[in-house]
């Protein structure tokens, strides 16, 4: 069931397997990120959601404050909502990676395991586990 479509986002949830996910596209604004973000906080937190599956591959580098947000905001807030894992499908390109495994390495979390992947099949294995 897609839950929303842009051209920087698609995100939609998958009913059998319980897992909500989002493909990123390009350069994302700050804007752009909270608004994907917020819509799915909310189903999150309506549907008791606990899975995630973040596609970055055709994501270009995040800005600083986009990823200051992504770690002191929205990962803590998910955690709170009930969100336990989150795959990061990064690119193979260098500085796209780079940006998210670092908002990976630095989100401020406790019970949320967050896990980059290169391999779409090894992400969904680890998020089923």
């Amino acid at each position: 069931m897609v839950l929303f479509e842009s051209a920087f986002c698609k995100v939609w949830f998958d009913e059998e397997s319980r897992v909500i996910f989002a493909k990123w596209n390009g350069l994302l604004t700050l804007e752009e990120v909270k608004e994907g973000c917020s819509l799915m906080s909310v189903f999150i937190e309506k549907h008791g959601v606990k899975l995630h599956f973040s596609n970055h591959v055709n994501l270009k580098v995040l800005s600083n404050d986009v990823q200051l947000y992504l770690t002191q905001e929205w990962f803590p807030e998910v955690e709170k909502l009930g969100l336990r894992k989150i795959v990061a499908l990064v690119s193979w390109d260098f500085m796209g990676a780079t940006s998210v495994e670092k908002v990976n390495k630095e989100a401020r979390v406790g019970e949320l395991k967050i896990q980059s992947f290169k391999s779409e099949l090894e992400g969904h294995k680890w998020l089923m586990e």
